[in-house]
């Protein structure tokens, strides 16, 4: 299975590898700041890259190719995930699987979006959690068109776990195919080890038999679920480093020692009781690896239900291993996503790190444990030109990664989906409650989304920083002729039946000078020309179009009155009260037209018909009739054209609305009985429809 891997990968790399005597590539990225990843921060610099390679850091403007401007933005190195469940390697049923490499559950073709959008560019793959030597790690890059070149390395670390987990190993059930009395059918058998005592010694015996023999296969079972021992050897003379998963104190305690026993390195994963180990530990600096035990964006369960006896995951343990003298690295949570990764990191400030160490935790300190630094965790000379650039400060309250560089290859982009300004002021009045202090206003799609301070600023937002200036509303006028003059006609009169925004200009000059004057919103009218002087229209002075330049069509009517004698009021009454009438006159109307459209009869006011013929007594129906209906805003009059034949009363019907006369339509139903008429007509109502009316 491993075989085959690893051929795919290397026949993957032939058909896509580069070939040889291409130019080479070049650019560089003028940053405004740069992180090196060693502790040194530099500004305006520029980082050239070579062929995927970083070739030099310089103040001087590079003769490159192409330069990318990030003079506003900070530059990291690209993230080192030291722990990652990105491989999909489920736990082997056997115990000691050494041999089993990391790389063989990871899909070296799959996208990895999620985890370039938090910057990271390089990640650990674990053999697997549960099993007492779970197999060899790998470390890899998160992106590549290069196969072979984006493993960095296959053969990482030999992970161990020692604790609760390693000795909850199922047992084994290995049938015999044709079982004789020789070689019966036995039961399944228990692995070891089977308690956290002797998982020690039982440690001991694995490595102490992979050096006595002269086998490369050790183990029990068939013989193709043996293990090869390479591995444990490598281990044992250096070749491969060890790393020990150990949560609880005694376990850290017994993988410290079984570290010092062979003379090796070690690099502890998760220790939760760091701070009860190096208590006593007196031997050289410690090297662990953290994960964050946070959700970003989820629900995080507490302490409660758990086993008070199991040692817990506490977010300020890095701190307490730093303080100690051990080299740290930091990752996510088990079930948390890396694209949150800068985030995790300021949470271990929060608990006590340093942003030094926090960043160096995440980036180079990161790489040397997992013994890749020669390639990536700093931006210096010679290394591969794996960066993120962010939109501010790596830990600050709202900074995003905007791109994300692997081999000096563009491999993400954060594109802007918002348009939001905000604008901060020493002070800002709200005129709804107390001023904010030192505030900002978050303005998205032309309205106001928030006021407060220390908010957090939206990726991609435009900042206007007034410093020690004052924001209030915008001023408001009310009474204006902007936009409505001209050279030649100067200010119109005010109608009622104007409608003033059709001609007002929103280019008109005079909205610059009210822009420029503080005024947002004038209230617009004709010039004075009797009581009634014509509509109001509220209209925005910095508009870029006639749209977006109206506030409200009709804002008000305005009125003139400077009567004095004792009945001047009376003419405005009058017109107040029929324009009351006319609004009840209106809503009637609606109201009507409604049942119109939902096919019900209505009944309105009755209809005064005045025969415009000369009926005779024997038949008066017959002849026409001019007929107007009352109850409506707008008069409707009938042209009836009618015949009388016993009871029966036929004709047409045309309908006048609105000055404008429909064609006639035939009465549907007439009857002429005890000297009352009733008719059914269908009327036209205007654009294409008709409604059914009774008389």
């Amino acid at each position: 299975m491993r075989k085959t891997t690893v051929f795919n990968a290397l026949l993957a790399a032939v058909l896509v590898a580069p070939t040889s005597g291409q130019e080479p590539t070049s650019f560089a990225i003028h940053c405004g700041k740069v992180y090196i990843g060693n502790g040194q921060v530099t500004t305006d610099v520029y980082i050239v890259i070579v062929d995927g390679k970083i070739e030099r850091l310089t103040r001087t403007r590079p003769e490159a190719a192409r330069i990318i401007d990030a003079t506003d933005k900070v530059v990291i190195p690209g993230i080192v995930a030291a722990d990652s469940d990105l491989a999909a390697n489920p736990d082997h049923n056997y115990n000691v699987t050494p041999d089993f490499v990391a790389l063989e559950g990871f899909d070296l073709l799959a996208e990895n979006n999620r985890a370039l959008s938090g910057g990271v560019t390089t990640a650990y793959l674990s053999p697997g959690r549960q099993r007492f030597v779970s197999g060899q790690g790998s470390v890899v890059k998160m992106h590549g068109v290069d196969i072979v070149s984006r493993v960095l390395k296959e053969r990482a670390s030999l992970r161990i776990t020692l604790g609760k987990e390693a000795s909850n190993s199922p047992d084994l059930f290995e049938p015999t195919v044709h079982p004789t009395a020789d070689d019966p059918l036995l039961s399944a058998r228990r692995q070891f080890p089977s308690s956290r005592l002797s998982q020690l010694n039982e440690l001991r015996r694995i490595f102490q038999e992979a050096q006595a023999v002269d086998a490369t296969i050790q183990g029990q079972g068939a013989v193709e679920d043996r293990y090869e021992v390479t591995p444990l050897r490598d281990a044992v003379n250096g070749a491969l480093p060890l790393r020990i998963a150990a949560k609880a104190a005694p376990d850290i305690r017994n993988a410290i020692r079984f570290a010092t026993e062979l003379g090796i390195g070690l690099v502890l994963e998760n220790p939760f009781e760091i701070e009860k180990a190096l208590a006593i530990h007196d031997g050289p600096a410690l090297s662990a690896v953290f994960r964050i035990p946070v959700r970003p964006g989820r629900r995080n369960p507490g302490g409660e239900g758990g086993d008070e006896n199991e040692p817990r995951n506490r977010p300020e343990n890095p701190a307490i291993a730093v303080n100690g003298g051990a080299r740290i690295a930091i990752a996510p949570g088990a079930d948390a996503d890396l694209r949150d990764f800068l985030l995790v990191a300021s949470i271990a400030i929060r608990m006590g790190l340093t942003e030094e160490q926090a960043l160096r935790a995440i980036t180079l300190d990161a790489a040397q444990l997992l013994g890749v630094a020669n390639r990536v965790g700093s931006l210096e000379q010679g290394k591969d030109a794996d960066l993120a650039v962010l939109s501010g400060e790596p830990f600050a309250v709202g900074t995003m990664v905007e791109d994300t560089y692997v081999d000096g290859e563009l491999v993400y982009h954060r594109d802007l989906d918002v348009d939001t300004l905000v604008v901060k002021a020493r002070r800002i009045v709200t005129l709804e409650g107390q001023d904010v202090e030192n505030g900002a206003i978050f303005v998205s799609g032309g309205k106001i989304t928030g006021i407060g301070k220390e908010q957090t600023i939206p990726f991609g937002a435009r900042v206007i920083d007034v410093g020690d200036g004052v924001i209030v509303p915008g001023f408001i006028d009310a009474y204006s002729h902007a936009g409505l003059s001209d050279a030649q006609n100067g200010i119109p009169p005010g109608q009622p039946s104007h409608r003033l925004t059709e001609v007002i200009r929103h280019d008109d000059p005079v909205f610059r000078q009210l822009v420029e004057a503080g005024l947002t919103t004038v209230f617009v009218s004709g010039r004075d020309a009797g009581l009634v002087s014509g509509r109001v229209a509220a209209v925005k002075t910095g508009a870029s179009d006639r749209d977006s330049m109206v506030v409200k069509d009709i804002a008000g009517i305005r009125f003139v009155f400077d009567a004095i004698t004792p009945d001047g009021i009376k003419a405005l009454e009058a017109q107040i009260d029929r324009g009351k009438a006319y609004i009840a006159a209106w809503e009637k109307h609606e109201k009507d037209l409604a049942a119109f459209n939902r096919g019900e009869p209505i009944n309105p006011s009755p209809a005064q018909a005045v025969p415009t013929g000369e009926p005779t007594s024997d038949d008066p129906i017959s002849g026409t009739w001019n007929v107007e209906l009352s109850g409506f805003p707008i008069p409707v009059e009938f042209t009836l054209q009618l015949a009388l034949e016993g009871s029966n009363v036929t004709g047409t019907a045309r309908a006048t609305l609105g000055g404008e006369t429909a064609p006639p339509s035939p009465i549907e139903e007439g009857k002429f009985e005890n000297n009352t008429i009733h008719l059914v007509l269908m009327v036209g109502i205007g654009d294409g429809e008709t409604a059914r009316l009774v008389l």
